[in-house]
């Protein structure tokens, strides 16, 4: 059984907004700056209640939590389109909500990679090109 590192659970609350909650000692410190080692002062934590995901995730999704022996294990498919193929990939965590955000962080991770722009090329040659004709001012 694996430890849930934070990262994962602060990746996943960064691309779904709705899976953050105020954090409990800096929220309320009205703009008082202080060090909080509980959110790394960003302000907010992930949600840790399974209702609370689960009734905030704003994709159409299919949820498949198992508990076993070895574990808390789940697997997620976001609009309709499963990017969690592997099995394989599916660890078991001491508790659900674990689980869940490492799921989450398999099916986000191909989304956020296909939405970034890739380097343009040239047709011919598989040259990268340098300028573009907006910077040349003709567009």
């Amino acid at each position: 059984m694996q430890e849930m590192d934070g990262s994962r659970r602060v990746f996943v609350a960064l691309h779904l907004p709705k899976l953050r909650t105020y954090c409990i000692r800096c929220a309320g410190s009205d703009g008082i700056q202080l060090q909080c080692n509980l959110c790394d002062d960003r302000g907010w934590v992930p949600v840790r209640n399974i209702r609370d995901i689960i009734m905030n995730i704003e994709y159409p999704f299919t949820l498949v939590l198992r508990n076993d022996i070895l574990g808390w294990m789940a697997e997620v498919t976001l609009d309709g389109s499963s990017d969690d193929t592997d099995g394989s990939t599916s660890e078991a965590y001491k508790e659900p909500v674990a689980a869940i955000y490492n799921a989450l962080y398999r099916s986000l991770i191909p989304r956020i990679t296909n939405d970034q722009p890739r380097s343009l090329r040239t047709k011919a040659k598989g040259r990268k090109i340098q300028f573009m004709a907006s910077e040349w001012g003709y567009a």
